[in-house]
C-alpha cells in the first residue's frame, strides 16, 4: 500500500472511532423527565348562517313603474362571527336597458328601521 492510502484508512478508522464514542456516551447520557402534569385547553365552536326567506319567489307580473318588495334574513345560528357574500343569480332584465332595478337594505330586528346597503342599481 501506497502511503497517502494508509494516512485515508487511519482518518476515517479515527473518525469512525470518534463518531462512535460521542453516540454512545449521548445514548447513555440524555434523559428527558417531567414530573409536572401537563394540560392542554381546546376550545371550538360553530359557525353557520341560516336563510329564511318569505316567500318562494317573485312569480307577479310587474307593470312599469310597479314594484315589489322580497324580505328574507340570514341568521348567524352558530357561536362564531361569520360573513356572508350574497350572489344574485338569474336576475334578468328582459325589458329595456335600465328598466329593472334593485336596492338592497339591512336591519338588525325584522321590524326595525332598515339602512341602505346598495342603493338603487340597474340591472343591465
Amino acid at each position: 500500500m501506497n502511503k497517502k492510502r494508509k494516512i485515508m484508512i487511519v482518518i476515517i478508522l479515527v473518525a469512525v472511532l470518534i463518531v462512535s464514542i460521542m453516540g454512545t456516551y449521548a445514548y447513555f447520557t440524555s434523559g428527558i423527565s417531567n414530573d409536572k402534569a401537563q394540560s392542554a385547553v381546546l376550545k371550538t365552536g360553530s359557525m353557520a348562517l341560516t336563510f329564511e326567506d318569505n316567500d318562494d319567489g317573485i312569480n307577479e307580473k310587474l307593470m312599469f313603474g310597479e314594484s315589489v318588495v322580497k324580505k328574507f334574513k340570514i341568521i348567524n345560528t352558530g357561536t362564531l362571527e361569520a360573513s356572508l357574500s350574497l350572489d344574485f343569480d338569474q336576475m334578468i332584465n328582459t325589458y329595456l336597458n335600465g328598466s329593472l332595478s334593485y336596492n338592497l337594505s339591512y336591519s338588525s330586528e325584522e321590524d326595525g328601521e332598515y339602512e341602505e346597503i346598495i342603493p338603487e342599481t340597474n340591472m343591465p
